[in-house]
């Protein structure tokens, strides 16, 4: 890394690219109204056979038998619809994983800023219980431990070493690192993560319908696994702690 890239952008152009780029802010999914939303649950193609069905018993004199019917669709959507609200406050909790605050350096200088504020090229320094903003990679490392079960689902931290990739939402459990932001949460990250929950959402409503035998949902690693492979995957598994070396990353 050159002597310029080590003192970080400056904050005449780190402000150019926030015009230019906009915010560092995960997506929102634009969801129908909560009307509409349970209306699809009593509309949709078993719903509807269910209806017919409905009204063929009460046709057929058998008022107890359509009641019934009507009944099971009522209950359905309700379960459908519920299920699908859990799913949407799962992609509120997963919003809140980015950090609000941020360690940077710009002009030379460490900085502490909004997580919003960090564009592409920024030099993000990271130390214990830092979260990551934005996908960036490591150009200095020491003693790095990183969770990463937002995109594996191991417990296990995975340790991150010089040259490698770090992913917006997963946390510096130990160690200290010096990283170039690659890609925002806005570009890359977020789209894994926001859609792994609409998966998450449709199998759930899916199921409610009985479209899919009760099985596990969809892992978000396998909805969103393509991100790894820009960078590789990350490593799984328990890792030894290896011996911290001299000075502090941050001021190397």
């Amino acid at each position: 890394m050159t002597v310029a890239a080590v003192r970080g952008l400056s904050s005449t152009e780190a402000a150019r690219r926030r015009a230019e780029q906009g915010p560092n802010r995960l997506p929102e999914l634009r969801r129908p109204s909560v009307v509409r939303r349970f209306g699809g649950e009593l509309t949709h193609f078993f719903a509807l056979m269910l209806w017919v069905a409905g009204a063929l018993a009460l046709l057929a004199g058998l008022p107890e038998l359509g009641v019934a019917i009507f009944a099971v669709i009522l209950l359905n959507a309700v379960f459908a619809f519920v299920q699908q609200a859990r799913a949407d406050r799962a992609a509120e909790r997963l919003r809140a994983m980015l950090p609000t605050r941020v360690s940077v350096r710009r002009d030379g200088r460490r900085r502490i800023i909004d997580a919003d504020e960090v564009v592409l090229g920024d030099l993000l320094l990271l130390e214990s219980g830092d979260r990551v903003p934005a996908d960036a990679t490591v150009d200095r490392a020491n003693c790095l431990l990183v969770d990463t079960s937002l995109l594996t689902g191991e417990s296990a931290a995975s340790a991150v070493g010089e040259a490698e990739n770090l992913y917006a939402g997963t946390f510096v459990v130990e160690g200290e690192a010096r990283a170039v932001v690659v890609a925002r949460a806005v570009v890359l990250v977020s789209p894994a993560v926001v859609l792994a929950v609409d998966a998450l959402d449709k199998h759930l409503r899916a199921r409610a319908r009985g479209e899919l035998a009760h099985g596990p949902p969809p892992h978000p690693a396998a909805v969103g696994g393509h991100r790894r492979q820009r960078g590789g995957k990350p490593p799984q598994g328990r890792v030894r702690r290896g011996r911290r070396t001299a000075g502090r990353v941050q001021d190397q």
